[in-house]
């Protein structure tokens, strides 16, 4: 009997130990890939990226309730560490449509299409207006508050905090997952979440998506940025942070002289 109830105590504490560890689950665990991929932001002296902007249309759709991404606009970021930026944005799209029977043009996404800082100053070109308009210099690269440099996701890349708040998914772990999928969720926010998508091979960022949680309780993605290309220490030509405004180009002010546009604060003669 004594042999019998100490071999049930011991079988009793095997069974509570395996209880006790399959429900304390390690914290899932980074890959050292996208460990590397931070480490290179941080100490590469030149950055290179492209992101693609989309979002989504359901006019175009063929059935009820599809909707079909598009490309807003294309930026193309080049950054110097520790606070030299270049971004290069994509020009909107414009086209003539035709309502109540007449002609006019429409301008799509239409908006700054270049701006630099080289430190100490900054430019922000419109390629469609041929304008220029200067400002300031920053000190890093993650506190610039240009929309550009804002729409490009640059303050929260180059941020050395960027990955606080950001949960692994499990999931995405698995051996047949290309990506490395994380989510952040705010409980003051609940129909909100953002997901980053990692290139598990590489590390590199690939895509960050905004959803939201709709009245029948169905999650849609509502933004979409993507990152195909990455490029860490490239030579980068002398004139990247050239400040100096391009040829034949004016500032807002000598245009709205030219063209007897005031801004509302005073009325032309």
């Amino acid at each position: 009997m004594t042999v019998r109830r100490s071999l049930l105590y011991v079988l009793a504490i095997v069974w509570l130990l395996a209880l006790t560890a399959a429900q304390a689950e390690p914290t899932p665990k980074m890959p050292d890939s996208v460990a590397r991929f931070w480490k290179h932001l941080a100490k590469a002296k030149t950055i290179t990226y492209t992101m693609k902007n989309l979002r989504h249309e359901s006019w175009t759709a063929t059935q009820p309730g599809q909707s079909i991404l598009y490309v807003v606009n294309i930026y193309e970021v080049k950054a110097r560490h520790p606070n030299r930026l270049r971004i290069s944005v994509s020009p909107g799209r414009e086209r003539e449509v035709a309502e109540a029977g007449r002609v006019h043009r429409e301008f799509l996404n239409a908006g700054d299409t270049l701006y630099i800082n080289n430190g100490i100053e900054s430019i922000t070109c419109n390629l469609q207006l041929r304008t220029y308009r200067t400002g300031k210099g920053i000190s890093a690269l993650s506190k610039d508050q240009n929309h550009a440099a804002q729409a490009a996701h640059k303050g929260w890349i180059f941020d050395t905090n960027a990955m606080d708040g950001y949960v692994l998914l499990p999931d995405s772990l698995a051996g047949t997952s290309a990506l490395v999928i994380c989510s952040l969720t705010d409980p003051a926010h609940p129909g909100l979440e953002q997901k980053i998508y990692f290139d598990r091979k590489t590390g590199y960022l690939r895509q960050i998506s905004d959803y939201e949680q709709d009245d029948k309780g169905s999650w849609w993605e509502r933004d979409r940025q993507e990152f195909p290309f990455w490029d860490f220490d490239a030579e980068l030509a002398a004139d990247t942070f050239s400040v100096r405004p391009p040829r034949a180009y004016v500032t807002m002010e000598e245009r709205g002289r030219a063209h007897n546009i005031h801004d509302g604060k005073t009325v032309p003669k």
